[in-house]
């Protein structure tokens, strides 16, 4: 019994110097952090109760991370990592929860230990503790005193230290907040400045010193906040500027600022504000975040110029001038256009001035529109009718072209109404000349014809007439030969058909009626006119040749009016070869495609070998009432060029090395 005694006694005295130790950890432990505290605990485990091995895992928390540690003998074999260690535990627990006491197998070494298990922390979510021996009566009674002891101890460390990293990494925090406020402050370009509630300034920043002419803190340090305005704008700043600020916390407005040095005005925009203890909420400093808008203000005054300049130019411009919005509501109109349509600018803005667009136009207008708004024009053009003040509609070109922004997107369009009503009646009753001159010019070209067609008209006539005779001939006789007289009727039918085809030219030639457009074979139309001026051709010994294609496409044009161009040039190639002697008088036709503006064309050409003409005067053959011949009215080209040029084509002349010359036209298909 003494020796179990005197064995017990040194168990408690080791159990106490135990206790003992653990209990002084946390004089070791204060100021560390978590990953010092569990190393610290783990080595004293080991030490203390001869272990095979002690492992721990603390938790994350607070952004930091998780944290595994473990101890093994040296006897246990080189063993196996903390997180190999953890796992293999983590294996060993029933559905993975932390239990009591068990014997598993050894995740250092070889065989099974016994473990004892702790949770740390108050909740137990602080991590846990975990001590391993071979032993086979592992844990006893003072082991598991002094293991829960030190878990206990481990956990109020481990609270302690995390408060304590915690305290650490919001002074981290707020330190790197307060550099980068600093650094920000530092370098704004932007005037920031500070001053207690009484005004009196303690701090500006480098950019708002360079902008007011202060070298430094110690001039800083002088100044008042009333000192920093203009004399004459102080007033405003002590009565209502710097009370408004104590009473309501902050206030946003302009004001100007002066340069020390030079005395120069600076125009600021102000977000000032009260800095007040976060406890008591005691003003501690008045602050300002002031920018200098001296550019706006002169942007803004520039624009105010360019208005006032754009609307004494509206004014003054003898058009209808407007402007409108993205959206195509109109936000200007100059006094023209209110005088003519009797709408104030009230009534005028948004879409009012819709109402004076004639409904038959509306649906152009709108279209347009839409083309311009898509950008698929850089600008907006129609003519469209408006009704004026006195309910009588007139016509009006009405343009605008768009304003962008630096991004490239509309701001506003500016547009002009321009009267095109008198214009548009000159150019029909110009339209209506010409078509009477065209006319004319056709009878005059037919009445050189006269001989011509009459003589080609008398030959199908006699034909007629002879074959008439030899058909009653056949018929006269005791028996009739039918086959003859049939076979005469038909030569009389031929040629009664030529006459009236020659007839039915001459009157499609004498029409005056209007332009009637349709789509047309120009090969035809060419063919046509050939058959009309044969009489002619062979009147003056003419050598045709004809180059004409099959397959040309067809343009729209008016039949008559074209066949009046073509004529008229045949007849003078004709009369350009009428004094040629000694060789061939021969004029050329030709049909093929050509091009207009880059696009598809037809293009006819007519080529004489007469005595030609002088390259100067090429273009004037063009020119009303010049004419190469004696007894000409110079009319038909220039008629002929007006028709062409109205069948969107171009007409022209070409010289040669040789005789001749050569008239070519081409129409659109």
């Amino acid at each position: 019994m003494t020796d179990d005694a005197t064995e017990e006694v040194r168990r408690l005295e080791g159990c106490v110097n135990d206790l003992t130790s653990i209990l002084a950890l946390p004089a070791i432990w204060s100021g560390r952090d978590a990953a010092h505290l569990v190393s610290t605990l783990l080595d004293a485990l080991h030490r203390m109760l001869r272990l095979d091995f002690v492992y721990a895992r603390l938790s994350e928390e607070g952004g930091d991370p998780a944290i595994e540690v473990v101890r093994a003998s040296a006897q246990s074999g080189p063993g196996a990592g903390p997180r190999e260690v953890g796992a293999a535990l983590a294996r060993s627990w029933t559905g993975g929860v932390l239990s009591a006491v068990a014997r598993v197998p050894n995740p250092v070494g070889d065989g099974e230990v016994s473990i004892a298990p702790f949770r740390l922390g108050l909740e137990g979510d602080a991590g846990v503790l975990v001590a391993g021996s071979g032993r086979g009566d592992f844990p006893t009674r003072t082991e598991m005193l002094v293991l829960r002891v030190a878990a206990n101890q481990a956990g109020i460390g481990l609270r302690e230290a995390r408060v304590l990293s915690a305290h650490r990494r919001e002074r981290r925090r707020a330190e790197d907040d307060r550099l980068a406020l600093a650094s920000l402050i530092e370098h704004s370009s932007d005037f920031i400045g500070m001053a207690t509630p009484e005004g009196q300034v303690f701090f500006v920043n480098p950019a708002g010193r360079r902008l007011v002419g202060l070298d430094g803190d110690d001039e800083v340090r002088t100044t008042r906040m009333v000192d920093y305005v203009p004399e004459e704008d102080r007033a405003r700043v002590e009565t209502y500027i710097l009370p408004t600020i104590l009473e309501a916390g902050r206030w946003e407005g302009e004001t100007r600022f002066r340069n020390f040095r030079t005395g120069a005005t600076i125009p600021m925009l102000h977000n000032a504000f009260v800095v007040r203890d976060p406890h008591t909420g005691r003003p501690l400093a008045l602050a300002t975040i002031s920018r200098d808008i001296t550019e706006r203000k002169r942007a803004e005054e520039n624009l105010r110029e360019s208005e006032r300049r754009f609307r004494m130019l509206a004014e003054a411009i003898p058009h209808q001038v407007w402007s409108c919005l993205p959206d195509g509501s109109v936000n200007y109109g100059n006094q023209r256009w209110m005088d003519y349509s009797g709408l104030t600018m009230d009534q005028s803005q948004g879409y009012g001035w819709t109402s004076r667009v004639h409904p038959a136009d509306m649906e152009a207008v709108l279209m347009a529109w839409r083309e311009a708004k898509a950008q698929e024009k850089p600008y907006y053009e129609v003519e469209k009718r408006l009704r004026g003040s006195d309910g009588r509609y007139r016509r009006f070109l009405s343009r605008a072209v768009p304003v962008y922004d630096e991004q490239g997107k509309i701001l506003q369009w500016f547009g002009t109404y321009t009267d095109i009503e008198d214009r548009r009646q000159a150019e029909e009753a110009l339209r209506a000349a010409q078509a009477e001159l065209a006319h004319v010019s056709r009878l005059t070209i037919m009445g050189e014809l006269t001989a011509s067609l009459a003589h080609e008209l008398n030959q199908p006539l006699a034909a007629v007439v002879t074959n008439g005779g030899a058909c009653l001939r056949w018929l006269d006789r005791g028996e009739p030969n039918l086959e003859e007289a049939m076979s005469a009727v038909r030569r009389m039918i031929r040629d009664a058909d030529r006459a009236a085809d020659v007839i039915a030219h001459v009157r499609a030639m004498l029409r005056s009626s209007g332009a009637e457009k349709a789509w047309l074979d120009v090969t035809g139309v060419i063919r046509e006119v050939l058959v009309l001026a044969q009489p002619e051709i062979q009147r003056h010994r003419i050598v045709m040749r004809e180059a004409l294609a099959e397959d040309l496409p067809t343009v729209w044009g008016d039949r008559v009016q074209l066949q009046q161009v073509l004529l008229n040039l045949i007849v003078n190639g004709v009369e350009a070869m009428a004094d040629v002697e000694g060789r061939d008088r021969a004029l050329a036709i030709r049909s093929e495609h050509g091009k207009v503006d880059q696009g598809p064309g037809v293009l006819v050409s007519v080529q004489d070998a007469g005595v030609g003409v002088a390259p100067e005067n090429l273009d004037r053959l063009f020119d009303a009432f010049y004419s190469t011949k004696s007894h000409g009215l110079g009319l038909g080209l220039s008629i002929s060029r007006s028709i062409i040029q109205r069948h969107g084509g171009r007409l022209w002349a070409t010289g040669h090395e040789g005789p001749g010359t050569t008239l070519q036209f081409v129409l659109p298909v």
